[in-house]
């Protein structure tokens, strides 16, 4: 029987979800993720979980915030010139709007506090600080060359 190892590409249901219930990822009724099982494209945490895992098995299992989308970080808090936030209408404080960044990529932020021409925002991931679990099923592996 098959092994999950790093470097397979691997196929899975998962069910993640925040210590409080709310569910913010779910495929059991939709179409399974593929992804590459490494850190480039796996949180840590999930990463470690999954190798070693046999193709049918089940797993539920928690993570920590270091082994997920990390500790929160101050100098994400940045004040920026309006003229580079997208939003349709006047942003309030806790407002998720989109940066754009000089090389053109828009990024998801929240918007702490309204200035004249500038907004003080939060560029942390909103899932940063928070443990993580997760009910996950490996569905297939497609061994590594």
């Amino acid at each position: 029987m098959k092994i999950a190892q790093e470097g397979d590409r691997i196929v899975v249901h998962l069910l993640g979800m925040f210590d409080d219930g709310f569910i913010f990822d779910n495929t059991t009724n939709s179409s399974p993720y593929e992804f590459l099982l490494t850190d480039e494209e796996l949180l840590p945490g999930l990463k470690e979980n999954i190798i070693g895992m046999k193709i049918g098995e089940k797993r539920n299992f928690s993570i920590e915030p270091e082994q997920a989308y990390g500790l929160h970080n101050p100098d994400f808090i940045l004040l920026v010139d309006r003229k580079d936030l997208v939003f349709d209408i006047e942003p309030e404080p806790g407002d998720i709007v989109e940066l754009q960044l000089p090389s053109g990529e828009l990024i998801t932020v929240e918007v702490v506090q309204n200035q004249e021409d500038e907004v003080l925002i939060d560029a942390n991931h909103p899932y940063v600080g928070k443990s993580l679990s997760f009910e996950v099923e490996l569905i297939d592996i497609i061994e590594h060359d």
